[in-house]
Order: C-alpha cells, then sequence, then structure tokens
C-alpha cells in the first residue's frame, strides 16, 4: 500500500500536469479575492449568516414537520405546507447571494429575486407555524420558538432586500449622471 502511494506520488512530481490539489487550488482562485463592492461581506455562502441562520432554522422546522406527517396523527394542510415552504427559503437565499457576488445591476436585481423569493416562502412558512400554533399542534414552546426565530429570519431577509434595492437605486442614479 504504501509502496503505491510513494509511486504514485512520484508520478505526479515527473508529470507535466500538476497534481489535483494544485489543480483545484488554482480553479478556486476567485474564491479568495474580495469583493469590490463591499469588503465586509461574506465571500462564501458558508461564510454568510443569513444563509446559516435560515438552514438551521430550516432543518429544525422540517425535521419537526415530518416527524408530525410520519405519525399520522395530524394529516394537516397547514403542517405540509409549512414543511414545503420552509425547505425552499434557504435555496432561495443561495440563489440570491450566488447572484449577489456579480458586482452589476443585473447581478443585483438577480439577487433581489432570489432574497424575495426566500422572504415569500418564509412568510408562508409563518403563516403556516401560525395556524398549527392555533389549532394546538405540536407543543407551544416549540412552535413559538420557530415563529420567533422565523420572524428574526424574516427582519434579517427584508433587510438584505432593503440594502440591495438602495444600492441598485444608487448605481442606476451613477448611471444617469
Amino acid at each position: 500500500g504504501d509502496q503505491l502511494i510513494e509511486h504514485a506520488r512520484e508520478q505526479d512530481r515527473s508529470s507535466p500536469v500538476p497534481p489535483w490539489d494544485t489543480l483545484i487550488a488554482r480553479s478556486r482562485q476567485w474564491e479568495s479575492q474580495p469583493l469590490t463592492h463591499d469588503a465586509e461581506a461574506p465571500l462564501t455562502l458558508d461564510d454568510d449568516p443569513v444563509y446559516a441562520h435560515a438552514f438551521q432554522w430550516t432543518c429544525r422546522v422540517e425535521r419537526w414537520g415530518r416527524r408530525l406527517l410520519a405519525s399520522q396523527k395530524v394529516p394537516e394542510s397547514a403542517v405540509i405546507r409549512m414543511t414545503l415552504n420552509v425547505s425552499l427559503v434557504p435555496v432561495k437565499i443561495a440563489y440570491g447571494f450566488s447572484a449577489s457576488v456579480d458586482d452589476d445591476a443585473v447581478g443585483i436585481e438577480t439577487a433581489l429575486v432570489g432574497y424575495r423569493q426566500a422572504a415569500i416562502f418564509c412568510m408562508r412558512a409563518l403563516e403556516s407555524l401560525g395556524v398549527c400554533y392555533g389549532k394546538r399542534i405540536g407543543t407551544a414552546n416549540e412552535v413559538h420558538e420557530f415563529l420567533d426565530e422565523g420572524r428574526e429570519l424574516l427582519a434579517d431577509i427584508e433587510s438584505l432586500i432593503a440594502e440591495m434595492e438602495s444600492e441598485l437605486r444608487f448605481r442606476r442614479g451613477q448611471e444617469q449622471a
């Protein structure tokens, strides 16, 4: 086994093609370059606190909803609606984030589409959680906690939307000047 690994390393050293790790590092250099429009913006989706919050909230709420549906004690449409909508929130945040990396008006407009859709899906999930709370589906404390956390997330998404809309207005004003 060790001789095989050493032989492979020798082949890598003598090959005109660089080793895989070097090729991967070269192909991902763009990730380490800072954004020009906002030095404090996260460089990757893994560094985005809004996405991290959405992903954690979604995992918890979706797992709770799936447990309720699997128990077959709650064939409630609100649980189904909540489970479907909550799962789309981080997807749309990721879409918005990836488009916002482009430092142009089209990228910002595309990012706004993703963030607006994330807000819509988050609101729908919150509405369905409110119905669950009203119908006493699940424990009140648990549902209340999901609602509070979801409202905080929605506020974060709405802040991103406001920042991007402001940036877009600024850029459009610059183009007209």
